[in-house]
């Protein structure tokens, strides 16, 4: 058995259930409709994630564009109450 794959596989399953996690406590906290969350890979200038609600599937935006890339390059969070 190749314990560096099963390493991985494990690692991924936590991750999504992080994910999972925080998207439907973060939701509720702060009374969204719905929320995405990222992981910023800064060597490809990509933000990527694999839970959203009401999304299907992974999702990735570079990190220049609109909203999101103006959060990643400000650092702040931004609320579009009216989206």
């Amino acid at each position: 058995m190749d314990t560096d794959v099963s390493n991985r596989v494990l690692r991924t399953k936590e991750l999504k259930l992080i994910f999972h996690h925080v998207m439907i406590d973060g939701k509720e906290l702060f009374g969204a409709e719905r929320a995405l969350l990222f992981m910023l890979y800064k060597d490809r200038k990509e933000l990527w994630s694999q839970v959203a609600t009401c999304v299907k599937g992974i999702f990735k935006v570079n990190t220049d564009d609109g909203i999101i890339g103006a959060c990643v390059k400000n650092g702040e969070l931004v609320n579009v109450p009216n989206a």
